[in-house]
């Protein structure tokens, strides 16, 4: 039996603790133009987010313990910062939503040092930031739930999307497109957990992850990535992680293995997917020159 990570994820949202898994594990890539490497294995305990800054360090976000990994995977500590989900802007400073530890979004600054840039009683759940420095966070579940835009100045939050992303639904994270637009993961309160793109102040559905999804990354080509939690009936977690074409709309099992994973990130200058398992990060590395995609046009015309 097969529990997709809606139910983990909720879990984790009404605990309002970082949910953990274990250790690094084999790892079995099955898409064509991609390998697989391990990369980081960390003494950190409830890492729910990894991300990169503008010189292409990883940043492992544990709440109140956030560690700073160089590309040569050298690990130091960064942060004591109350965040489970981190941005970075182009300058250094980073951004984090402090769930319910302190209904929060907080200020970091490159050296490290925090500040609450707000503080309500909402729980600030994942954040974002635009090319042009808007800074996004949503409301995952519970009083408030939405997504809104803060004023990185102020601190003043601005709601732009009410409640969930369906009746009943949940967010999870998200990320800025190619095209400047947000994106983000989402469970309709249905059946689906869906990729979402924001106009305007609705949110559109591009296409759905066949086994949910919480972490959202975008490679050079467009392609979007998940990776999700696998709850077994019995026996220990596993993961997945899941790639996206918006070009075809189909989804595609890129890699799975042992252990639970909540956050993706991609470097697009090194063409590099950096995946979250437990403590550990393994890096998924995609060939410059990856497999064709043909059209059905061309296929069709192959065979005539």
């Amino acid at each position: 039996m097969r529990a997709h990570h809606k139910s983990l994820m909720l879990a984790c949202a009404l605990a309002l603790t970082p949910c953990s898994s274990r250790a690094a594990d084999p790892v079995t890539v099955h898409a064509a133009g991609y390998s697989y490497s391990p990369f980081v294995t960390t003494s950190a305990t409830g890492v729910e987010d990894i991300d990169l800054d503008s010189d292409g360090n990883v940043y492992q976000c544990a709440s109140g313990d956030i560690r700073r990994i160089t590309p040569e995977g050298v690990v130091a500590p960064w942060s004591t910062a109350v965040a489970f989900d981190i941005v970075f802007a182009s300058g250094g400073q980073a951004y984090g939503a402090g769930r319910g530890l302190c209904y929060c979004i907080q200020s970091v600054s490159p050296d490290g040092s925090f500040a609450a840039l707000h503080a309500d009683s909402l729980v600030w759940s994942y954040v974002a930031l635009g090319s042009s420095g808007t800074l996004y966070s949503n409301v995952q579940v519970g009083l408030g739930q939405g997504l809104y835009a803060i004023n990185r100045a102020t601190g003043v939050p601005s709601q732009l999307v009410t409640g969930g992303p369906g009746a009943g639904g949940s967010y999870s994270a998200m990320v800025v497109g190619q095209d400047g637009k947000l994106y983000l993961t989402g469970y309709d309160g249905g059946v689906s957990t869906n990729i979402y793109r924001l106009d305007g102040d609705q949110l559109a559905s591009i296409g759905n992850w066949p086994h949910g999804g919480v972490g959202l990354a975008q490679d050079n080509q467009g392609i979007f990535y998940t990776s999700v939690t696998i709850v077994p009936q019995f026996g220990p977690l596993s993961h997945e992680v899941w790639m996206f074409d918006p070009s075809s709309g189909l989804a595609t099992l890129l890699a799975e293995g042992g252990g639970g994973s909540n956050s993706i990130a991609y470097d697009r200058a090194r063409n590099f997917l950096y995946v979250q398992n437990g403590s550990s990060i393994y890096i998924i590395a995609k060939s410059a020159t990856p497999a064709r995609r043909d059209s059905w046009t061309h296929v069709k015309n192959m065979y005539r």
